[in-house]
């Protein structure tokens, strides 16, 4: 017999969010998941809701049975990823880790956002990364992907980048992790191109119904906030 797999594996995340950070989950799941959703009518929602640790059990139930309906039958969560990338056409390796796959997932977003920006938006772009990147704003996309995969501060900036504008798209605000000046200001260039490059991918799935609307944001923005807590190393960092 095979090993079982656990198919919460990769949601664990959930457990070391903030508050704020889980609002985006639960708006979406409420917002983009039209009448379908369950988690309204949950008893411990009722209670304990807008202290969304209070139920993240239901909340991880309700991603997975998005991704299940919208995908197949009991799917796990790494299961669920996989079928988003192939969605999204992100290269990847079946056999890959979760982590990996997210990765792959998150540059294919970073790629679709540089391809959408103009020379002049890619230039002020650049000149608001606090580290110098060397990349030149006729540079292709792989040069911004070449940053991203090297790590360090600039890496930590493009997550960021990504939480906090699916969190504007969603909640309407940003998050407050990126609350400060330099990174805000880097915000507002990266804004209108990565909008539109989400808004062209969420706006495929949404004519497919509420479970890819519900579980296209919800996993880019997991990979995203996932990597950046484990680059936590730089939130102290002056910007």
């Amino acid at each position: 017999m095979g090993v079982a797999i656990n198919k919460f594996v990769g949601l664990e995340i959930l457990n070391d969010m903030s508050q704020e950070e889980l609002d985006l989950i639960v708006k979406t799941i409420i917002d983009k998941g039209s009448l379908t959703e369950t988690l309204t009518t949950n008893e411990l929602y009722k209670k304990y809701q807008p202290n969304h640790r209070m139920y993240l059990d239901v909340i991880q139930n309700e991603i997975l049975a998005f991704g299940s309906h919208t995908f197949g039958s009991n799917k796990s969560y790494i299961e669920i990823v996989r079928d988003v990338c192939k969605k999204m056409k992100v290269p990847f390796n079946p056999k890959h880790d979760l982590e990996h796959l997210e990765h792959n997932l998150l540059e294919t977003v970073l790629e679709k956002t540089w391809e959408s920006m103009e020379y002049e938006e890619r230039k002020k772009f650049l000149s608001n990364l606090n580290e110098k990147t060397g990349i030149k704003a006729q540079a292709s996309a792989a040069a911004l992907i070449g940053l991203f995969r090297a790590g360090g501060f600039a890496s930590y900036q493009l997550l960021l980048l990504i939480a906090n504008q699916i969190a504007i798209m969603i909640l309407g605000r940003g998050l407050s992790l990126a609350a400060n000046a330099a990174l805000v200001r880097a915000a507002s260039i990266f804004a209108g191109p990565i909008g539109m490059a989400l808004t062209a991918v969420w706006t495929v799935f949404d004519l497919a119904g509420p479970a890819y609307r519900v579980t296209i944001p919800i996993v880019i923005y997991i990979a995203a906030i996932r990597a950046v807590h484990n680059n936590n190393q730089f939130k102290n960092f002056a910007f």
